[in-house]
C-alpha cells in the first residue's frame, strides 16, 4: 500500500508546513510517493527515509492557456492554476503505481485532491495548517473559492489538524466531527532534549550569569514580543539580571529595536537574527523560560498551535504562552507553563517574574513539558496516528 502526498512545499524548501509533512512522511510505514513544486531535479529517492519524490515539470504558459488560467483565477482563485499544475503528474503517478490513498498538504491543492479522488477512485485526507480555515480570513474570499473550500472540506474522507481550536473552526465549514483527528504534532525529542548550554551562545550574547527570557519566531504582531518587552522594566524590578533574548526577523524588527531604545532597555533587550532550525536548539538550553504571548489580530490570523512551545518543553524549559488560538493544546496551563491574557503585560510580568524567582516550579514544569513530549507529542505519535487515519479510511472504502 502506498500513499501519494501533494505538497505545496517540501524540504529542501524550509518552513512548519514543510517540516511536519516531511517528519511526519519519513516515518510512515507505507511508502510515501511525493509530488512537489519543480526544481531543476524532476525525480528523486530518498532511500533512507522511504520518500519517493517527484518535482512537477515546468508549464509552458502559451498565451491562450494564460488567458484560461487568468480567467479561471478571477473566478477559483489559485485553485485552477495548482490543479492544471498539479493533476497530470499526480494522475499519472496514481494511475501506474499502487497508491490507495492521497494526502493533500495544503487545502491550496484541494481542488486537486479532490478530483483525483473521484478520477482514480481513492480516498483522500485533507491536512489542515490554520489560517485557510478560519472564517475571519474565508470573509475576503471570492464566493466561488467559498464554495470550493467548503466542498474540499466536506468531500474530504479524512482532515487531520493541529489543535483542538482548528478542529473547531473546521467543523464550521460543515464538516463532520467523526472525520476530523487532532494530529500530537511535536519536536524529536531526542534531538530537542536537555543539555548544558554551549558556551560559544552565552559569551557571545554577554548571558553569562543572567536569567534568560527567549521567544523564537517571526518578528510580526502576532507573535506579540513587543508585549514581552513591554513586561521587561517590571520583570527587572524583581530579577535584575534578566535578559530578554529575541531569536528571529521580521517586518516588526525596527519597532521592537526602537521600543526597546524609548524603554531605555538595550542592554538587556537583545536581537539576535535568523537561526537556522537545526541551531535552535542551543538556545532553547541557554534559557530560563520560553515566552511567546501570541495574540489573535483583527483579521484572524492566530497561532494554531505554536510548535515551539514544544520545542522548548522538549528541552526541558518552562513556557508561557498566550491564551489564543491553538496554545492551549501546545501549553497545559499550570502544569507545564503558564497561559496568560494576550495584551496583560502585567499579567505576563507576573508570569515570568513567578517562574524566574521559583526555581523548584520552573523545573516542575519544564519536567512535565519534557514528559508529555517524550510521552504523548512528538513526530512518532503523529506518523503513528496519520498511519491508522490511512488504514482506516482504506477500510470504509472497502
Amino acid at each position: 500500500m502506498k500513499t501519494l502526498l501533494l505538497a505545496l512545499g517540501f524540504p529542501p524548501d524550509i518552513g512548519g508546513i514543510e517540516t511536519i509533512l516531511y517528519q511526519t512522511a519519513r516515518r510512515l510505514r507505507p511508502p510515501v510517493i511525493v509530488v512537489r513544486p519543480g526544481r531543476e531535479r524532476r525525480y528523486s529517492v530518498d532511500s533512507q527515509n522511504g520518500l519517493e519524490i517527484h518535482s512537477l515539470p515546468s508549464v509552458k504558459w502559451n498565451l491562450l492557456l494564460k488567458i484560461i488560467v487568468v480567467g479561471l483565477g478571477r473566478l477559483m482563485g489559485p485553485w485552477a492554476s495548482w490543479s492544471i499544475q498539479y493533476l497530470p503528474t499526480a494522475y499519472r503517478l496514481a494511475s501506474k503505481t499502487s497508491v490507495s490513498t492521497i494526502q493533500c498538504g495544503h487545502i491550496s491543492l484541494g481542488f486537486a485532491a479532490m478530483c483525483l479522488s473521484k478520477l482514480v477512485r481513492k480516498p483522500y485526507l485533507l491536512w489542515v495548517f490554520g489560517q485557510e480555515v478560519l472564517p475571519e480570513r474565508a470573509r475576503g474570499l471570492r464566493s466561488l473559492t467559498r464554495l470550493i473550500t467548503r466542498e474540499v472540506i466536506r468531500n474530504a474522507h479524512a482532515i487531520v489538524v493541529s489543535s483542538s481550536y482548528l478542529h473547531d473552526k473546521t467543523r464550521l465549514w460543515g464538516c463532520d466531527a467523526e472525520r476530523i483527528t487532532i494530529l500530537p504534532i511535536g519536536p524529536d525529542p531526542d534531538v530537542f532534549s536537555p543539555g548544558r548550554p554551549v558556551d560559544e551562545i552565552l559569551t557571545k550574547n554577554n548571558l553569562v550569569g543572567k536569567q534568560v527570557i527567549l521567544t523564537i519566531g517571526r518578528l510580526v504582531p502576532k507573535k506579540a514580543q513587543d508585549d514581552v518587552i513591554k513586561a521587561m522594566p517590571e520583570v527587572l524590578c524583581h530579577v535584575p539580571n534578566a535578559v530578554y533574548l529575541v531569536v528571529g526577523d521580521g517586518p516588526q524588527r525596527s519597532h521592537l529595536e526602537s521600543l526597546a531604545t524609548e524603554l531605555k532597555l538595550e542592554d538587556c533587550v537583545r536581537f539576535v537574527g535568523p537561526v537556522e532550525h537545526h541551531r535552535t536548539v542551543d538556545f532553547y538550553r541557554a534559557c530560563d523560560a520560553f515566552v511567546m504571548p501570541s495574540r489573535e489580530m483583527p483579521d484572524g490570523s492566530v497561532e494554531s498551535l505554536g510548535v515551539v512551545f514544544l520545542e522548548a518543553a522538549s528541552c526541558g524549559k518552562p513556557a508561557i504562552g498566550g491564551r489564543s488560538g491553538g496554545i492551549g493544546d501546545a501549553i497545559v496551563d499550570g502544569v507545564t507553563g503558564i497561559l496568560v491574557e494576550p495584551g496583560s503585560v502585567s499579567g505576563l510580568a507576573s508570569a515570568i517574574v513567578k517562574i524566574l524567582t521559583d526555581g523548584d516550579y520552573a523545573h516542575q514544569l519544564g519536567a512535565a513539558g519534557r514528559k508529555r513530549v517524550v510521552e504523548q507529542m512528538n513526530w512518532e505519535r503523529t506518523a503513528e496516528t496519520i498511519e491508522t487515519v490511512l488504514d482506516n479510511m482504506v477500510d470504509r472504502q472497502n
